[in-house]
């Protein structure tokens, strides 16, 4: 499976030198996220249908992977995904109506491979219909994607609300489920027909979203976890492991990296499970994961475990103390 590839190349990537490999890594020091330069990417010209209403993407349209309850930590690294939509004046029929659409993209499902890139035509549909005296729009586009192996993938996007809109934009900001209009992004294999290959898209950062934080203290360490968790109607709500610290054997460090920041939440993060890389490592460990942290301290009580460059478990690490602060 892919997963089990790319999570060595990952672990690889955790034990290397951090300045040679931040160019890519969309991330920062502050927490915040970068746009990535991807020098292989060349997702050319968007084109639109010649209609009457105006959708703009913004030049920071950066979209990162969101986490999934059914899926462990290692599935959830081998699911990381970034996806760049470039700056681009597209239209769309206000009152309805298909044809073809180009929406540039480029997307990538590590930090140092060449990933997907737009290939082809896409197809737009816009619907508006009125309900007594409210018109609802829904808007959705799929648009072909290639890698380098040739493998197809699709982007779909889609767009909802109230209205008959003259102007959307896509942004790559956090859109909650209560705004107006809703925003919807999923990158799937071939034809999406396969669930298991389904990546649901969203912010790479939850401006304005209230951080929460698990400080965990152990035997040689602590560790740090700041988390971002959105809002959902009723599914378990889309969230982002945005920073970790800490210090291990004496030694600080910090991780901003979404690449090397994975989390993995159970229904309604109810518990959560994350493993934090080093950018280097502090004597054989490149790796340290928390499984199940909560709100409440409620048992089972956390486990912090050390892992090698390779993934491989190298030990746990009792733990001393633990702390949670809501919504800073």
């Amino acid at each position: 499976m892919r997963w089990t590839l790319l999570l060595g190349l990952v672990g690889l990537l955790g034990c290397g030198d951090k300045d040679n490999a931040g160019d890519d890594s969309g991330g920062d020091d502050t927490g915040g996220t970068s746009l990535p330069e991807w020098s292989w990417c060349a997702a050319g010209e968007a084109v639109g249908g010649g209609w009457d209403g105006a959708l703009t993407i913004s030049e920071d349209a950066l979209y990162c992977g969101e986490s999934r309850e059914d899926r462990s930590l290692d599935e959830e690294q081998a699911a990381k995904v970034q996806l760049r939509l470039m700056a681009a004046d597209l239209d769309f029929p206000i009152d309805g109506g298909s044809g073809v659409v180009t929406l540039p993209a480029c997307a990538a499902f590590a930090p140092d491979e060449e990933g997907l890139q737009t290939s082809g035509e896409g197809v737009l549909n816009m619907t508006s219909v009125t309900y007594g005296s409210e018109t609802f729009f829904n808007l959705f586009i799929e648009q072909p994607m290639v890698g380098p192996d040739g493998v197809v993938w699709t982007l779909r996007v889609g767009m909802s609300g109230t209205g008959k809109p003259e102007q959307l934009d896509l942004h790559g900001d956090y859109a909650g489920p209560f705004l107006d209009p809703q925003i919807s992004m999923t990158l799937c294999l071939g034809d999406c027909a396969d669930y298991t290959d389904q990546r649901l898209l969203g912010s790479c950062t939850f401006e304005g979203v209230g951080s929460q934080r698990h400080d965990l203290s152990f035997e040689g360490g602590e560790l740090g976890l700041e988390l971002r968790i959105g809002d959902s109607f009723a599914s378990t709500e889309p969230a982002i492991l945005l920073k970790a610290e800490g210090s291990l054997n004496g030694e600080a460090f910090t991780q901003t990296d979404y690449w090397s920041l994975v989390y993995n939440p159970e229904h309604h993060h109810f518990s959560r499970d994350a493993r934090v890389w080093l950018d280097q490592p502090i004597g054989d460990v490149c790796a340290l994961e928390a499984l199940g942290f909560d709100p409440w301290g409620e048992d089972p009580a956390t486990t912090v475990r050390a892992l090698g460059c390779d993934g491989a478990l190298l030990s746990e690490l009792p733990l001393t103390g633990e702390t949670y602060t809501p919504d800073e």
